[in-house]
């Protein structure tokens, strides 16, 4: 097959798994669609061959696998039929999912795109809950909810678990963005959504899941006797709030009342659900003393549990409403270590993340299950299934093999481990005097600075030969892509660091670049933010902040696109981001950003006209109005200043001025 219907396949499969993020906490039929597209899509891109093996070295990745095997080979035996126990089965297929989910979204950037799909979801499922509590929207037929527990998608307690857990994903991506919008809309979401489930829904597992993640965040977030300050904080504000009239309180008086009754004797009715909640559990462990090896076999708990209360006024039941019971009376007490191995193991995996982000949701998906698994059997329920299935391939996929650590990239079927690293740096150059020495010096420390020349005028040559760089100068200029190629193909380090002449490295990004390549599981590629200067000033907004480059990344694992004006660099493999920023200073002065509007404008236009675009003076206009609105207003330029006005009507003349250059370039010769 050709290389482009691979290449389809494997982006279908990126896009459903994304999708699933969005999908799972609102619509299980869509779920059902996305996961066979996903699973169609992943058999026919070559992933399936080209990472299984790497993949099943994962023991995060593979101990789920387990878990399934496990499970399916406890359909063999017990009182259940084998299409009955094929059922059970099939409910815990989602966890054949989180390998693939990891192979597919390889790449931090698919892995960032699939976290805010989930927060989107999770967004849109907060507001139409306040909606609806506040009688605003009516009660369409898609809706569960029962007139009292708002709860839109899903009933109350899977809607607040999920709504719990974005409150936590919300605090995370707050804590990870540099814009300030965002951090508000994150925050603000997060208040929203933890006072829908403490006010709103009525639920003590979403009131358990809230208050856990609360006090892993305050660990996660501070140290020593802040943490321990903060935890006591939260567990007072706990206590206040069962203190305090309404339903939580109401909901914690009810609870020990049919715990108390249960005690005392009383046959608890459907309605008490503690009650019979905590008989069911009675009732398995004792199910569980008589087969504590095999268990009844998956599937045979319905028929061994009738059986257990035959003869009694208890009700029956299929489930006992705890994934550990169920697991251990179904394969028993090899398939509970199993799983509780399976949250140790992740638990650890965790610690070994490097990006922070992902780290600290990663720790808060094992959190969640490990408490939620004691009152709901999460892993049988398909939307907690496949919650923790997704998060898992989203969160754990770049962990490592069995010793711990992050997985290695692999070239040439060969592991980076034992080969000395070393570092080239390519710069591309014309008519860089003023900058080209500050760059130069930044990256002084490197093995080896090669710097590409396109016929410069002035002294940049001289500098760069005096300065120990090895300086070619081109007879021509291709396009930006195509010459930081050439500069590419010059180097013979390990690892390259690609730079323009007006970008430097602070020594904080130097030690972060040197710990990298020192790292034998390092990845293939990194971004940094960049932090560039327009007219004196170091804009934080108006789209120029964190305007995260790669610019880091192994020989061999990454190129440019020949785009001749704004070159894209095309990565193979896992990409990560560093902390600290390149410093970049693009247009210093008025002079310089008067010249970049006119030389943009003009290359932009010769290359839309020479690929069959047209222009006119209305498109000129709008979408010169348009690069201000977008500049100014959506991305915030107004908070930086006077510079950020500057900066918008600069994007603005250069939008205009490229469209109506290209206007004139396609109006026919009179």
């Amino acid at each position: 097959m050709s290389e482009r219907f691979f290449a389809g396949a494997q982006r279908t499969a990126r896009y459903s798994a994304i999708a699933l993020g969005a999908s799972f906490p609102i619509s299980t039929a869509l779920d059902n669609v996305l996961l066979a597209l996903l699973a169609l899509a992943w058999a026919a891109s070559g992933i399936a061959t080209e990472e299984a093996q790497k993949t099943f070295k994962n023991k995060y990745l593979r101990m789920p696998l387990l878990l399934f095997a496990a499970l399916a080979a406890g359909t063999l035996y017990g009182p259940a039929p084998l299409r009955e126990a094929g059922a059970m089965l099939g409910k815990y297929a989602d966890l054949l999912f989180i390998p693939i989910i990891a192979m597919v979204l390889r790449n931090d950037d698919d892995r960032r795109a699939a976290l805010y799909a989930f927060a989107a979801s999770i967004a849109l499922t907060i507001v139409l809950s306040w909606l609806l509590w506040l009688r605003l929207l009516p009660a369409w037929p898609i809706f569960v909810w029962d007139q009292i527990s708002p709860s839109v998608f899903k009933y109350k307690a899977t809607h607040n678990i999920l709504v719990a857990f974005g409150v936590f994903v919300f605090l995370w991506l707050a804590r990870d963005v540099a814009r300030a919008r965002w951090k508000i809309i994150f925050y603000t979401f997060a208040v929203l959504g933890a006072a829908d489930v403490v006010l709103l829904v009525n639920g003590a597992t979403g009131h358990l899941m809230l208050a856990a993640l609360a006090v892993l965040l305050v660990a996660q977030r501070l140290s020593g006797p802040q943490a321990l300050l903060a935890a006591c904080a939260v567990v007072a504000a706990c206590a206040v709030m069962l203190s305090v009239p309404g339903a939580l309180r109401d909901r914690a008086h009810v609870i020990v009342k049919e715990l108390s009754a249960l005690q005392a004797g009383h046959t608890p009715t459907r309605d008490e659900s503690a009650g019979v909640r905590l008989q069911t559990y009675r009732n398995t462990l004792d199910i569980i003393a008589a087969h504590p090896l095999t268990g009844v076999g998956t599937g045979g708990f319905a028929q061994a549990y009738a059986r257990q209360v035959e003869g009694t006024l208890q009700e029956r039941t299929v489930n006992p409403h705890n994934e550990y019971l169920l697991v251990t009376v179904q394969i028993g007490v090899a398939g509970l270590l199993l799983l509780l191995a399976l949250w140790w193991a992740q638990w650890r995996a965790a610690h070994w993340i490097e990006a922070p982000l992902m780290r600290g949701l990663a720790q808060g998906l094992v959190i969640t299950m490990v408490l939620a698994c004691a009152v709901n059997s999460m892993l049988l329920d398909h939307t907690e299934g496949l919650f923790y299935a997704w998060f898992s391939g989203v969160l754990f996929g770049g962990c490592g093999g069995s010793s711990g650590g992050s997985s290695g990239i692999k070239y040439a079927d060969k592991q980076l481990t034992t080969v000395h690293m070393t570092l080239s740096v390519s710069i591309t150059a014309f008519n860089a005097e003023p900058l080209i020495r500050k760059c130069l010096a930044s990256v002084s420390w490197a093995d080896e600075i090669i710097v590409v020349d396109s016929g410069s005028t002035d002294n940049t040559r001289e500098i760069a030969r005096e300065m120990g760089a090895k300086v070619t100068q081109t007879p021509d200029f291709p396009g930006y892509g195509q010459q930081k190629n050439r500069a590419l193909d010059r180097t013979s380090g390990t690892w390259v660091l690609a730079l323009d002449h007006d970008e430097w490295v602070s020594p904080e990004l130097r030690a972060e670049i040197e710990a990298v390549i020192r790292d034998p599981n390092a990845k293939a590629a990194y971004a940094m933010p960049r932090s560039s200067n327009f007219c004196g000033r170091y804009m934080r907004h108006a789209g120029w902040w964190p305007d995260p480059v790669m610019r880091l990344f192994r020989q061999g694992a990454a190129r440019f696109s020949e785009d001749h004006l704004h070159d894209r660099i095309l990565v193979t493999g896992e990409t990560g981001r560093l902390k600290n920023y390149l410093t970049h200073e693009p247009m210093p002065t008025l002079e310089h950003v008067i010249a970049k509007v006119n030389g943009y404008s003009s290359a932009g236009a010769k290359f839309n006209h020479a690929r069959g675009k047209q222009s006119s003076l209305s498109k000129a206009i709008f979408h010169g109005g348009w690069a201000f609105m977008r500049t100014y207003v959506i991305q915030a330029g107004f908070l930086d200043g006077r510079e950020g006005f500057m900066l918008s009507v600069s994007n603005a003349e250069g939008t205009y001025y490229r469209y109506l250059k290209l206007m004139l370039l396609s109006k026919p010769r009179q």
